[in-house]
């Protein structure tokens, strides 16, 4: 498992798609100001296609 630290993110709003092999993740900004620091964390998961 990876992670990294990332500031100034509206944890409520994230969103993320998977298609065609490729993750999408959205992070949206907070109002500037905001200097709250969120710890993500992700695995990265090979699949084996037929």
């Amino acid at each position: 498992m990876y992670s990294f630290y990332i500031d100034n993110v509206d944890e409520n709003n994230i969103n993320a798609s998977f298609n065609d092999g490729v993750l999408k993740i959205t992070l949206p900004k907070l109002a500037k100001g905001n200097d709250k620091k969120k710890k993500i964390r992700y695995s990265i998961i090979k699949y084996k296609s037929s």
